[in-house]
């Protein structure tokens, strides 16, 4: 995968450039018609060399090209990809598909389902999944059932200014504030979340390393109520549960104090 996750520790979800792409628009009249006379002349051009030249692969790619642009210009749909180690084309309609499916886990109740139709989407769409936005929504869902593992109940956040996740533990309800990041989770990151706990105990989960000042923060009595831990797979399930005791525990004494 070349593309990385943000070093700075904010989430994915924030970065208009990257949400862009996935929501492209119709093109337009002219567009279209530009669109239309490109694949005439790739098409027409890649046809002509297939007949007279011995640049078989080439003219092929040309003829490709040009149906793909052709395609454009009669259905009015953005290019998202031509080419490739198949010379294939990647249409619109392939994210649009991820994109229900990821809304659709983003609204189902029983976590399993909604992992496992991300990790389906995963599967079946393997190339679109290079994107940071998804890998981080299949990120999200994993650490769901990695704390479903350790006992909790787990329910998504309802809006993209509060938690991720909302964890429910016998001593009571913890914020989980996801970050699918790049380098190291640096403090502003678990500020970040303590500002949207509203007194509620939160838990950040990343997949990157802790930076010192994260590591002393969680060092500190004073800010036990707020804690990062790292998470990448059932090696580090356990981890996660005791963090998550510690946060939820300590949540409990600073409302009893």
């Amino acid at each position: 995968m070349t593309e990385q996750p943000p070093a700075d520790g904010s989430s994915a979800s924030s970065e208009e450039p990257i949400d862009a792409q996935f929501e492209p628009e119709l093109l337009g009249r002219w567009e279209r018609l530009g669109a239309s006379a490109l694949g005439l002349v790739a098409g027409g051009g890649g046809g002509w060399a297939v007949f007279t030249t011995d640049n078989q692969a080439g003219s092929a790619v040309l003829v490709v090209i040009g149906a793909a642009f052709l395609l454009m210009g009669l259905q009015g749909t953005p290019l998202i990809r031509v080419g490739g180690a198949d010379s294939g084309v990647e249409l619109e309609r392939r994210r649009r598909r991820v994109e229900r499916a990821i809304e659709q886990a983003r609204h189902e109740e029983n976590q399993e389902v909604a992992a496992g139709i991300v990790e389906g989407a995963s599967i079946l769409e393997p190339a679109v999944f290079r994107s940071l936005r998804y890998r981080r929504e299949l990120y999200v869902s994993k650490v769901a059932l990695a704390l479903q593992t350790v006992g909790a109940a787990v329910e998504r956040g309802k809006n993209d200014r509060g938690p991720d996740l909302v964890a429910q533990t016998a001593t009571g309800l913890v914020n989980i504030e996801v970050k699918y990041i790049g380098g190291r989770l640096s403090l502003s990151g678990v500020r970040q979340a303590e500002s949207y706990s509203h007194g509620v105990p939160a838990l950040v989960v990343t997949n990157a390393p802790l930076s010192p000042e994260v590591e002393s923060h969680n060092a500190s009595e004073r800010s036990r109520h707020v804690e990062a831990v790292r998470w990448n797979d059932e090696r580090d399930t356990a981890l996660l549960g005791r963090a998550l005791l510690r946060v939820a525990a300590a949540g409990g004494l600073q409302a009893g104090s």
